[in-house]
Parts: C-alpha cells; structure tokens; sequence
C-alpha cells in the first residue's frame, strides 16, 4: 500500500497527458491487484494462524503474489526508463521531494519497525511449520 501509493501519488500524475499516461493507467490497474492478492494472502495468514490448518491456500496466494511482482517489477522499469527521458529534471526533482515526504508522513519508524517485526513473525513461524511437517 505505502509503495502503491507513492507512485499513484507522485509519479503517475505526472504523465497525465502524455504519452505514458495510459501506462500509468496500466500500473494502477497492477496495484489494484497486488492490493487484492495481499488481502487474500493475509486473510489466508490469520485463518492458518488461528487453525494451524493446511498452509496450502498460503502457498498459492505467495505464488500468485510472486508472479504479480515479477511481471509488474519489469513493466515498473520499462516505465520508469521512459519516465526519466520524458520528464525535466526539474520535475523529476519536485517528485524526488514529494516523493520524501510521502515516506516521512506514510511510514513512520513505528510503522516500518512493526512492518518487519511482522515479517520476522512470519518467517519464524512459516519455519516451524515447515519443521513439524
């Protein structure tokens, strides 16, 4: 969410009019579903963690959720490339700022620090249950 929505917010509005515009449009449309596969992963997450049922569901969501990244990573590229011989530096400059403070007031040190406490959470206990299979 807090990468989605730096790009929504910075860069894609930038090329509103131009040629990459629809491209922008496209990436949105990929966020959307990365935002949907991430809500079934972890309603899949809290219902495993709370049945300690078959882990398959997360599995295939973590597969789908891998795949979404690696075709939208490589379409990100394509666009940023495009992006950087498109736009002024000067412009590119005020989204570098935006940019900053987007990260400053979406993710403050509290919320990063739980974000990988999660992700440690996670690991270790995907780890056990590797272990007791």
């Amino acid at each position: 969410m807090y990468h989605h929505y730096k790009e929504e917010c910075s860069y894609f509005p930038r090329v509103n009019g131009t040629e990459l515009e629809k491209e922008a449009d496209a990436l949105k449309i990929e966020h959307e579903l990365g935002r949907r596969i991430a809500r079934m992963l972890n309603s899949n997450l809290e219902n495993w963690l709370s049945t300690r049922g078959s882990g398959e569901p997360i599995a295939r969501m973590l597969k789908a959720y891998a795949d979404y990244l690696t075709v939208h990573m490589e379409r990100e590229e394509r666009f940023f490339d495009a992006y950087d011989t498109k736009v002024p530096e000067s412009e590119q400059s005020k989204v570098m700022e935006e940019f900053s403070n987007i990260r400053i007031e979406r993710m403050p040190k509290h919320v990063m620090d739980s974000i990988v406490e999660m992700l440690n959470m996670l690991e270790s206990n995907l780890t056990k249950y590797l272990q007791d299979k």
